[in-house]
């Protein structure tokens, strides 16, 4: 968490406030994330954000500085967070060395209320809120298209025959297999949980042990499951918020995560959900709809 919804949402709602700013400075806290912060910064300085995309479950932010491309990739971890804070202030291109001298000065150093990274915009701060540190942030050279080598869930390249051909050879619990970025990308535990309730499948079934019926319907599922996901600002279950400070909805309509002795919500079901522990991941099933 955030998952593929959530990054998608953090990306949409950050595009429009940061799209064609330019990045005056960035100021690193005294505490590491889970990769350590990059050396050296100066490739970024002045250049222009261009583009701001997700790969993944990560946010891509791109920039060129004397043609140049020069790629910022988050990653949020289980609690990261990027917020987008308006400021109003002067900044020319002649003053960009001036201006990230004062930002130092003016003791913009992330060290307090979980910050980890601030970057100086030139017309707001961009700042990293990460409680429990399991995030990363990198400079990358070029543009950056594909970071993991599993395929993007709403994109044509996940259909019924890929995966079932994935599954065929699989010892891995369906559910793991999903969430296997070596072979799909972005799906985490809150939507493999709601996937698969909705395709009647149990989370701890082998792979291969699926039928090519059943993985006919996991796929439009899951596509589904995510775009339902998008729309409704993603899942807060505790951290999560998107660039603007505000929280998603779709953790209202779960129908198994996070409803453990809950009755389920198939109407036809008298099964009550029930949560078990797979691959070390909380997992929540129905007993009764998914076999």
């Amino acid at each position: 968490m955030p998952e593929l919804p959530e990054v998608e949402n953090i990306t949409n709602s950050l595009r429009d406030k940061i799209l064609g700013k330019k990045i005056v400075a960035i100021s690193f806290g005294t505490v590491a994330l889970r990769k350590p912060y990059p050396q050296s910064t100066d490739s970024v300085y002045g250049a222009k954000i261009i583009k701001v995309h997700r790969v993944a479950k990560y946010l891509c932010i791109e920039t060129e500085l004397a043609n140049r491309i020069i790629t910022i990739v988050v990653h949020f971890g289980m609690t990261g967070r990027l917020t987008h804070t308006p400021i109003v202030h002067e900044c020319g291109d002649r003053q960009l060395h001036e201006t990230a001298t004062h930002c130092a000065a003016a003791s913009l150093h992330p060290d307090q209320m979980h910050q980890h990274v601030v970057l100086f915009l030139t017309d707001g701060l961009l700042t990293y809120y990460d409680p429990r540190r399991f995030g990363s942030f990198e400079i990358l050279n070029g543009p950056v298209t594909q970071i993991e080598q599993g395929v993007e869930p709403l994109q044509e390249e996940l259909s019924a025959n890929y995966l079932y051909q994935k599954s065929s050879s699989s010892s891995a619990s369906i559910k793991s297999l999903i969430m296997n970025n070596k072979v799909v990308v972005g799906i985490g535990n809150i939507y493999a949980c709601e996937s698969l309730w909705r395709a009647r499948i149990l989370p701890s079934r082998i792979a291969r042990e699926c039928m090519e019926s059943e993985i006919n319907v996991l796929v439009p599922v899951i596509k589904d499951i995510l775009q339902r996901a998008i729309s409704a600002g993603g899942s807060t279950i505790k951290d999560y918020r998107k660039g603007d400070g505000i929280g998603g909805l779709f953790q209202l309509e779960h129908s198994v995560y996070g409803r453990n002795g809950v009755m389920c919500r198939d109407g036809g079901c008298s099964g009550i959900i029930i949560k078990t522990s797979l691959a070390g991941r909380a997992t929540y099933h129905c007993p009764i709809c998914q076999t």
